[in-house]
């Protein structure tokens, strides 16, 4: 009589935008087990493997992906006196957005009596996800000094107010954090 096979998935202990960390779940047989490991997959049909080991520790992962993790090994078959690979039901967690970042030159605006716009030039942004808010703030913000909360398209459209201005340019992803930067907008 081949014994059954008892396994439980990995459970929880910690995740980030680019780590997973699980406890291996139960895998026991009383006619013997071996190799026993936790595995990430990308898919639930657990057919694309990125990583397998002993700890369920995993590192380099993608950000605001859904992976799939199991317990498996091999439990002995009394009955067929075989080696038979088995897996846990899966594990399904997604990684953390990451915070984005930013950075941006200073900026020159003219005085425009006709008033017309001047774009600024976009920053640099990295990890910025849809949904994702912008803003300006500054002490004071110069007159006519706008931008767009979706897009992140700052113009300045002043007919007045030259001068050196510190503005701070943040974005906000959603469901996760913020990032600012603060650069000298010169109207001349």
């Amino acid at each position: 009589v081949d014994n059954a096979t008892v396994m439980t998935e990995a459970t929880l202990e910690t995740k980030t935008e680019n780590t997973i960390n699980t406890t291996i779940g139960t895998f026991s047989d009383a006619d013997g087990v071996q190799n026993v490991t936790v595995s990430i997959y990308s898919d639930t049909g657990l057919t694309t493997q990125i990583a397998s080991n002993a700890d369920g520790d995993f590192t380099g992962l993608t950000s605001s992906t859904t992976y799939y993790v199991v317990t498996e090994g091999e439990a002995y078959n009394e009955l067929d006196e075989t080696w038979e690979f088995k897996q846990s039901a899966y594990l399904e967690v997604t990684t953390d957005l990451s915070d984005p970042t930013i950075s941006m030159a200073d900026q020159t605006a003219t005085v425009n009596i006709f008033s017309t716009s001047d774009e600024l030039s976009a920053p640099t942004i990295t990890n910025v996800y849809d949904g994702a808010i912008y803003s300006i703030e500054g002490n004071p913000i110069p007159d006519d000094l706008v931008i767009d909360a979706n897009s992140g398209v700052a113009t300045y459209d002043g007919e007045a107010g030259a001068g050196d201005f510190a503005i701070t340019y943040k974005v906000t992803n959603p469901d996760s954090g913020n990032e600012s930067v603060t650069f000298t907008l010169t109207v001349e």
